[in-house]
């Protein structure tokens, strides 16, 4: 959440209130509310990546993706920690991702992750 309000607040002074931000082709786009905490999440995950792989590690990503929904949790869980647990385990937090979130957050890495 803390994270969610400094980007709000950081894109607010930014962009002089007015909430929009122009693409590398021209176009302009009004960023909705909701947007900010999906960008805190993909921020997340550059911090998870970095963690070190225990299963200390495992249980508190386990613990915080379940408890806010954080799918850049559950990206790490599922990509970097599949020596840690079960492949049921794996098929469960695969059904999680793709029921509980919009596929284009979690398509390019997924597919990527499919045979």
């Amino acid at each position: 959440d803390t994270l969610d309000s400094l980007l709000f607040l950081a894109v607010r002074d930014d962009t002089g209130n007015r909430m929009a931000l122009v693409m590398d082709d021209g176009r302009l786009i009004r960023l909705q509310v909701g947007d900010f905490s999906i960008m805190a999440d993909e921020l997340l995950w550059l911090v998870f990546m970095r963690m070190p792989r225990t299963q200390a590690g495992r249980d508190a990503l386990r613990e915080y993706g379940m408890r806010s929904g954080s799918l850049s949790a559950l990206r790490a869980l599922y990509l970097l920690y599949r020596d840690l647990q079960t492949p049921e385990e794996t098929d469960t937090i695969r059904r999680v991702i793709t029921t509980c979130h919009e596929p284009f957050r979690f398509r390019p890495w997924m597919d990527a992750d499919t045979p």
